[in-house]
């Protein structure tokens, strides 16, 4: 997360954050006294609120072993393994764990608990932020949610959704909303899921991941082939090339 994305959001204290950041940086880096750092963290954390910058952009050809890293842990309120990251538009970071749902607040975690609704399961697997500002969220035993405003609704197969493990969302130009599961592709059609291979041709493998491209078309692999929908078509094309039995399908970038 840069420190830019922190500033984002009206809950996190820009000088704070960007004090301690750089703070830190001093201290590890050995590049002043301890008894000097106060005065110098405090005018670079003036200077930036203030759109003075304070730093080149980041050496994109330095090796990632020579950047400096900064780790959490239970002690730091992250708990369980850490399955998947997600970014919403107010700046805060959230992280999926098979304990739960956690916000990082530029400093530290802390595990989310809605202010309306419950969550139905502690494991999950997926998240994804959409572009309203909601974040949804998918479960190791199946089933979702959306968390928008401090509100939560759930989805379990009786609203449709495909069942099993949610792998992935994803969110066309329309602004509908495609989930990924063990059990199919879905799509979120009012306040229920729909999915209707046959009719729009999708193969009977159970999709990977998704991914809308810059033209408005929806990706999805299979393990065993690569399809994709047009934006406003009906149907899915088959790609015309295949991958072995057990290939596995990544989105990059």
């Amino acid at each position: 997360m840069t420190v830019a994305s922190l500033r984002k959001a009206r809950h996190i204290d820009p000088p704070a954050t960007l004090t301690r950041l750089v703070d830190v940086i001093l201290g590890c880096a050995g590049l002043l006294l301890r008894g000097l750092r106060p005065a110098v963290v405090w005018t670079c954390a003036s200077l930036a609120t203030i759109g003075v910058p304070i730093a080149r952009a980041l050496d994109l050809q330095q090796p990632i072993g020579q950047l400096y890293h900064t780790g959490w842990t239970v002690k730091d309120g992250l708990a369980g393994i850490a399955l998947s990251l997600a970014q919403t538009p107010d700046g805060y970071l959230w992280v999926g764990t098979t304990q739960g749902l956690y916000r990082f607040n530029g400093i530290s975690f802390e595990q989310y608990q809605p202010e309306e609704g419950k969550f139905p399961s502690r494991s999950i697997l997926s998240l994804f932020a959409d572009r309203s500002g909601g974040l949804w969220i998918g479960y190791l035993k199946g089933g979702a949610s959306y968390l928008k405003n401090g509100r939560v609704t759930n989805y379990s197969v009786r609203e449709g959704i495909p069942f099993g493990r949610v792998r992935c969302f994803a969110e066309d130009w329309d602004g509908t909303i495609w989930v990924a599961t063990t059990g199919g592709l879905g799509r979120l059609d009012g306040r229920r899921w729909v999915m209707k291979h046959k009719e729009w041709n999708f193969p009977g493998n159970s999709p990977d991941t998704l991914f809308v491209d810059d033209r408005g078309t929806l990706w999805a692999g299979t393990g065993k082939e690569i399809v994709f929908l047009t934006k406003g078509q009906q149907e899915v094309c088959r790609n015309s090339h295949s991958f072995s039995a057990g290939a596995h399908i990544c989105r990059v970038g």
